[in-house]
């Protein structure tokens, strides 16, 4: 089915057509000349605009959200790519780079399955590039300029490792994720239910060397950056995608629902803002509960539940979850696909996750920032019934309750007798 539903998405983008031409980005960081692909998923002026913005970032001009070993490992170097080649070729280096890693660690996490089919490396590797080709969290990363796929594939690789028994690979894994990415810390849930706390202490020590490590090379290579400058941008991106309705049509994120029944026309700003700050904490407070109760689940279930519950809390979690990295969630899809029983439907319901419920991608503008009058209630039951602007029934409504979905099934899901975790 998912290969089915990936031909009819890639047969959609070649109807609507695909060129090269001299409009990327509308030319906005270089007068060198782009790669442009108009298509019906995306916005064709947003095409790769994390990639450009990052390298372009200043201080003076605001913060950035991006830990130091991003923007060393990914758009430090890129940066310099660009400068000795042109921007076209930096983003197709940039994109082939992240799909090759990510189709990798895949082809890694297959081998890896107890009971794995005895298929060689390189047929694993041309499944993996084929699965990820017509999937699209990965296709919107790539879109995006996103780095989410170099966070994905750490993750598949250190699930790959535990598979394999090695847990202080695994551990290490997981912790340059989070490295790259606070979120991934996730995953250290594991070690905690299983009262593995060596290894929980070594994801934690390896985010944190990797991430007091770059800081100082992240400094020289984006000057005015600072430990201080990430912790201001990770408050103003919290602001703006949190407080504000910034994002909601891509981010699968439960807190979507809190964010999305908040902002009806006529609220004054100041009780917005109130009741943003106290969602916010209440939403916390029940997600480290769940993190508590997933905890408490994984010492006693199998591996392929274990990290299909990881990888839903991954995306449904936090306030904010971009849908590139719904692309964490191919590695239970494999997992489950690869068991001699196959729950076909938790399948099922992954699949659906992984292939886009609607086929236009629309900003989110406000109209009127200052008083938060924003849309009225029609057209919110617009956006309910057809996806219409302001932003996608996909991420607000469809994926939340695949997720809980999913999530509830797996939850109650009994364990196998012989399986460990």
């Amino acid at each position: 089915m998912l290969l089915a539903v990936g031909v009819l998405t890639i047969a959609n983008l070649l109807f609507h057509g695909m060129h090269f031409g001299m409009d990327l980005y509308r030319g906005r960081w270089c007068e060198d000349a782009y790669l442009f692909f108009p298509g019906p998923l995306f916005h064709a002026e947003d095409r790769f605009m994390d990639y450009f913005n990052m390298q372009h970032f200043m201080p003076e001009y605001g913060q950035t959200s991006a830990l130091p070993p991003s923007l060393i490992l990914l758009y430090g170097i890129a940066s310099l790519i660009t400068r000795a080649t042109s921007p076209g070729v930096s983003i197709v280096i940039f994109s082939l780079f992240q799909f090759g890693l990510f189709a990798y660690s895949i082809a890694r996490l297959m081998g890896s399955l107890p009971g794995a089919v005895s298929w060689s490396m390189t047929i694993r590797l041309a499944f993996a590039l084929a699965l990820c080709l017509i999937s699209y969290p990965v296709i919107f990363a790539i879109d995006r300029g996103n780095f989410a796929l170099t966070v994905c594939s750490m993750i598949s690789l250190g699930i790959a490792a535990h598979l394999r028994g090695e847990r202080w690979q695994a551990a290490a894994w997981i912790g340059i994720a989070a490295a790259l990415r606070i979120t991934p810390l996730v995953f250290a849930v594991a070690y905690l239910g299983k009262k593995d706390f060596r290894y929980l202490l070594t994801a934690v020590v390896v985010a944190m060397s990797a991430t007091g490590i770059a800081i100082h090379p992240a400094s020289l290579i984006f000057e005015g950056y600072s430990l201080q400058t990430w912790i201001d941008g990770f408050d103003g991106h919290s602001f703006m995608y949190t407080t504000w309705p910034n994002g909601l049509g891509w981010s699968s994120s439960l807190y979507n629902l809190v964010r999305f029944i908040r902002y009806l026309d006529g609220i004054p700003l100041d009780t917005i803002l109130e009741s943003a700050y106290r969602a916010e904490r209440l939403y916390s407070m029940v997600c480290a509960g769940l993190l508590g109760l997933l905890a408490w689940k994984l010492h006693r279930t199998n591996a392929v539940t274990g990290f299909t519950l990881l990888s839903l809390a991954f995306v449904a979690l936090p306030h904010v979850t971009g849908d590139y990295y719904l692309a964490t969630l191919i590695a239970p899809l494999v997992m489950i696909a690869g068991q001699s029983r196959i729950d076909y439907p938790s399948l099922m319901l992954l699949i659906l996750l992984l292939v886009p419920k609607d086929y236009f991608y629309y900003y989110f503008h406000i109209h009127k920032f200052s008083d938060i009058k924003v849309h009225d209630f029609v057209e919110y039951v617009d956006l309910l019934i057809i996806g219409y602007k302001p932003s996608s029934i996909q991420s607000l409504v469809i994926n939340p309750i695949l997720l809980i979905w999913l999530g509830v099934r797996m939850y109650l899901k009994p364990p196998p007798e012989a399986a460990q975790a």
